[in-house]
């Protein structure tokens, strides 16, 4: 899911993409994960095409959370110290000082 503000009446216009298990968002680096979306998955309750754009900007996650791994739909964090290996489709991904790598 991803907003995008501008000014006028409709100032929140949000839209949403479906990415393949297995994608990464780094912590620690910017990377286009727009190749690892759905290109047909994207959808906006009111058909905005603005926020779509967003997809293409160079995304990283927050240090909080570390990196990002998709899993069945959801994005699993590897923050707070959290160190764990995880099967995403038959594939092991470790996590390890904030970032997810495949095993």
């Amino acid at each position: 899911m991803a907003s995008e503000q501008d000014a006028g009446l409709d100032q929140n216009d949000c839209g949403q993409k479906q990415f393949a298990d297995g994608t990464i968002i780094s912590e620690s680096t910017y990377s286009n994960i727009d190749a690892s979306a759905v290109q047909t998955s994207y959808h906006s309750v009111d058909g905005e095409d603005d926020p779509k754009i967003l997809f293409t900007y160079k995304w990283k996650a927050p240090q909080e959370s570390g990196s990002l791994l998709c899993n069945k739909g959801f994005w699993v964090g590897c923050g707070g110290g959290n160190a764990a290996t995880i099967k995403v489709n038959g594939q092991d991904y470790e996590c390890k000082n904030q970032e997810w790598t495949k095993k």
